[in-house]
């Protein structure tokens, strides 16, 4: 199941928990860069940003089950990049369009 979708948030910390308990992702208005950090754990990878003006867009999502790539394919449709993979590094650009 893949699913990315607005999150709104009360002001507690008690969803990203639950969320993180049960293996789910739940970005709330989150730093890209900080996204990035947590997939950089979970996945054993490290991500490099080629403009640092990626790093502090803005997140709203869930992401559940999927792999690195589904994920960044995923996160695609929210901030408008690229991405390439060398070995266990993700490199981070803007998209071409």
């Amino acid at each position: 199941k893949t699913k990315v979708s607005k999150v709104t948030s009360d002001g507690s910390d008690d969803r990203t928990q639950i969320a993180w308990l049960s293996n789910r992702f739940v970005f709330s208005d989150d730093r890209f860069g900080d996204v990035a950090h947590q997939l950089e754990r979970k996945y054993n990878v490290h991500f490099k940003f080629q403009d640092s003006t990626l790093q502090n867009e803005k997140i709203n999502g869930v992401l559940e089950h999927e792999n690195l790539i589904q994920s960044l394919r995923l996160l695609k449709r929210i901030v408008a990049f690229d991405f390439e993979q060398k070995r266990d590094t993700i490199i981070i650009h803007n998209s071409k369009n």
